[in-house]
């Protein structure tokens, strides 16, 4: 049950986010997000955070089979997050840097993980995903203000 759960909740985050980076909250006319929408990566992290939650104490198994439509789906947040930035003329910080480096090193090295070590590394990638997201959240509202 566990299991068709989180598939269930993977397929909604990626008809929730729109599937493909790029798909601004304007549909992708300007390239820059409306401020005033719910923006893609708006949508892409709600969906994110409901599939982490979901995916706590799922088996090593479990998690192996979904990890091609994961590391797309995080791929697919990490580029509609630097399109966003792009389009407001933002630029990450250091920290933004390394998060974003770190999450793209997780998802080169994930694959090649057994189902133990996959279980054993998802809670800090988990982590790392959530941070990510946190700061960009915290970068918006800074420029809303």
């Amino acid at each position: 049950m566990k299991h068709s759960a989180y598939i269930g909740s993977l397929l909604s985050m990626v008809l929730a986010a729109g599937c493909a980076p790029g798909d601004g909250a304007d549909g992708g006319q300007s390239g820059a997000p409306a401020v005033s929408q719910v923006t893609a990566v708006e949508r892409m992290m709600a969906a994110m955070d409901t599939t982490l939650r979901r995916a706590d104490g799922a088996s090593a198994d479990s998690l192996a089979l979904l990890l091609p439509a994961h590391r797309q789906a995080v791929a697919n947040l990490i580029a509609e997050m630097n399109t966003e930035m792009r389009g407001m003329n933002m630029m990450g910080d250091a920290a933004w840097t390394a998060a974003i480096d770190s999450l793209r090193q997780d998802l080169v090295a994930l694959p090649e993980m057994g189902r133990d070590e996959l279980a054993r590394v998802m809670p800090p990638h988990r982590s790392r995903i959530t941070r990510l997201m946190e700061m960009h959240r915290g970068m918006m509202r800074g420029m809303k203000m």
